[in-house]
């Protein structure tokens, strides 16, 4: 996934500076994020993590995530997604 601008403007919303965006950027560029369906311990894909969180919350949790090395966030149906930075 590629950070559009829209995308930047609400982590900038969320507090993340430029340095952090960019940091951000790269890490969705080189795939190291990890999506699991924390009932069922499957991964799912970036794509269906994006659609099943939406795109504030999804950006939430990977900003989270970049920095954190993992978080926890809910779907709309209430249902969490792990998200992790594989380094």
């Amino acid at each position: 996934m590629v950070l559009k601008q829209e995308h930047k403007a609400i982590l900038r919303e969320f507090g993340n500076d430029d340095r952090d965006i960019a940091e951000i950027g790269l890490a969705l560029d080189a795939g190291e994020f990890t999506f699991t369906n924390v009932a069922t311990g499957k991964r799912i894909s970036e794509q269906t993590a994006f659609d099943k969180l939406g795109v504030r919350t999804f950006l939430s949790g990977i900003s989270r995530a970049a920095f954190h090395s993992s978080c926890i966030r809910e779907t709309k149906e209430g249902k969490e997604i792990d998200i992790r930075r594989n380094y």
